[in-house]
């Protein structure tokens, strides 16, 4: 029959003093505390084992399971099975105390296990790191790289900052960067207009070549000018194929006392040249047309 080892009022105290003490059941070992005081298994000088052959359980009905060592706590599992930490109600929460000073490691070691953080199919938000003074979030990775995509139909991928540099392709590393060169219709949209905003490309060698299957719009509003400056031979030309109507012009519009002006500072003879090629040349002015030569030539 069972063994039933009770004390009404005081402790009860089971020490070996040069040996082990094994507890040992056909069907468990029990060990209840009904009252408030618990109850304590203490190993004062060397270290306390627990091994067990079947599915275990340790749990607290109503107060909260601290697990506590002065050189760390160590939770392994051997099987395939891995470890697994779950709480019902409340969170999980991995350093949230005010007096934590370590690291949270968390995939640290050589394994080359995958680690997976919130990829069940559930709809959560995960939150990674805080804006509190000097808190920083580094993200690295070797040669496989860093995805970073949003599947949603309407949900936008965000990368902003409160007030510091926002930097893409800043380090030394001779890379591409490539923004929406996928083969996908879209909009691609760079600043925008507002009071002092701007947007600067500045290019070494290999040029800024913009090559468009639509139009190319450059639109400077209001007061606001255009500059083409180049210290190199330059050209603007429209390859007409044969094809009629493919006009170039350069205009001014609107009226008011504005003129087009064709300036060279070259000093050979034909410093400006209009040349028709095939066609014809026309100077049309309402008001007359004026050639004048500082020279006798």
């Amino acid at each position: 029959g069972a063994i039933d080892i009770n004390a009404d009022d005081a402790a009860i105290t089971v020490h070996a003093i040069g040996g082990s003490l094994t507890l040992s059941g056909a069907q468990g070992v029990v060990i209840d505390a009904d009252d408030v005081g618990g109850v304590t298994i203490d190993s004062r000088i060397g270290p306390m084992s627990v091994d067990v052959f079947g599915d275990s359980n340790v749990s607290t009905i109503a107060g909260a399971l601290t697990l506590s060592g002065s050189d760390g706590v160590l939770i392994d599992a051997d099987s395939t099975d891995g470890v697994l930490i779950n709480s019902r109600l409340g969170p999980i929460s991995l350093g949230d105390d005010d007096t934590h000073l370590g690291a949270i490691n968390i995939g640290t070691g050589t394994g080359e296990g995958a680690i997976n953080i919130g990829t069940a199919a559930s709809e959560r938000v995960i939150t990674i790191g805080n804006s509190t003074t000097a808190t920083g979030v580094d993200i690295d990775a070797g040669t496989a790289g860093i995805d970073i995509d949003c599947l949603g139909t309407t949900g936008a991928l965000s990368l902003d900052t409160a007030g510091g540099a926002i930097e893409v392709g800043v380090n030394a590393a001779a890379g591409a960067i490539n923004i929406g060169t996928n083969a996908t219709e879209r909009e691609i949209t760079i600043g925008d207009n507002t009071t002092a905003s701007g947007i600067t490309l500045t290019t070494g060698t290999g040029g800024i070549p913009i090559t468009a299957q639509g139009d190319i719009t450059i639109d400077a509003e209001t007061t606001s000018a255009i500059s083409l400056d180049s210290t190199a031979a330059s050209n603007f030309t429209v390859t007409t194929a044969t094809a009629d109507d493919l006009d170039l012009t350069v205009a001014v519009t609107g009226g008011g006392d504005s003129s087009v002006l064709l300036e060279s500072d070259g000093t050979a003879a034909d410093a400006i040249s209009a040349i028709a090629s095939v066609g014809g040349l026309t100077l049309s002015g309402s008001d007359g047309v004026l050639i004048d030569a500082d020279s006798d030539a």
